[in-house]
């Protein structure tokens, strides 16, 4: 048996579980280490409604989705060697958030000896948001990312401003040091201040959004382009079904992510900026602290 994170009602709770057994084409994983996303409080919550549908469509039960730890067990047909460092993006399945985690061996991304585990956890949905948005972006840009001191956005601040972009991020007080040393020029304190009147902006990644189409593209430079990554479901329809630069932000998750995004931090360009690491036993109480939106950088919960 072995302890997991689950979606209870509308909260999460830990609970003993069977240890899953891989089959043909899996691998099983002994978790050392999960990032938190913003997937997992929705999930738990149901708020956006899109977070319900998901929950219901893809029968998470067990969350969490950026996963490292060691190869314990692998199923016919797999290549992998047992007591392999790996790391993976399991959005399709979950189940990070306990002592053992299957799924695809074609998902899991060998893990460089230089990265370490929480490192690596604070990586693949945050990354491949920040990729996805602003991975072409040009020198001299001028980027907002709003939402920048959570899990995804210093990520995002850093692949700007290393590409040469003028980067401005807007979050709450408690985590302008977080976009600060993530290389934003200029920081915004939502609750004081509106960054969409700070532009206008080439480039706009919206981590969670609440404006009007109509309200984002008076932001925009011409021929910029604004992204919205969250928020609430009728914001996002809107951003879905507007022109003019704006729209939502498709994110292709998976190992090529990953192995992009490990290849970032090996040449020094991202250094995740951690906020907490906890316990799985203190993992509830975490995910809604980050759910509240009271903590600044990225949650990875240590298992095992």
């Amino acid at each position: 048996m072995m302890q997991a994170l689950v979606l209870k009602g509308r909260d999460v709770a830990l609970e003993t579980r069977p240890v899953p057994e891989p089959k043909r084409g899996e691998v099983r994983v002994r978790v050392t280490a999960c990032g938190a996303n913003a997937s997992d409080w929705e999930f738990a919550r149901g708020v956006p409604f899109y977070g319900r549908l998901a929950r219901l469509a893809m029968r998470v039960d067990v969350i969490g989705s950026d996963v490292v730890g060691v190869v314990d067990k692998v199923g016919e047909g797999v290549d992998l060697t047992p007591g392999t460092r790996v790391v993976a993006d399991t959005f399709e399945r979950f189940g990070g958030f306990a002592d053992y985690c299957v799924d695809k061996a074609a998902r899991w991304v060998p893990l460089p000896d230089e990265i370490d585990d929480v490192t690596a956890a604070a990586l693949p949905q945050s990354a491949a948001i920040a990729l996805t948005a602003l991975r072409d972006v040009p020198a001299g840009a001028r980027v907002l990312v709003n939402g920048g001191g959570g899990g995804s956005g210093p990520l995002a601040i850093q692949l700007a401003a290393s590409r040469g972009a003028v980067v401005t991020g807007c979050d709450s007080a408690s985590k302008a040091g977080v976009m600060e040393r993530a290389g934003a020029s200029r920081i915004v304190d939502y609750r004081a201040e509106d960054a969409f009147e700070l532009g206008p902006f080439d480039r706009i990644l919206d981590l969670y959004g609440t404006r009007s189409p109509a309200r984002i593209r008076r932001a925009l430079a011409p021929g910029g382009t604004y992204r919205i990554a969250g928020g609430p479901t009728g914001t996002l329809i809107r951003a879905a079904l507007a022109r003019g630069g704006v729209g939502v932000l498709m994110v292709k998750q998976g190992p090529a992510a990953v192995t992009e995004a490990l290849s970032l931090v090996s040449d020094g360009t991202w250094s995740p900026l951690i906020g907490e690491t906890v316990p799985l036993s203190q993992a509830p109480e975490a995910l809604r602290r980050m759910g509240r939106g009271d903590m600044a950088g990225k949650l990875v919960i240590r298992v095992g």
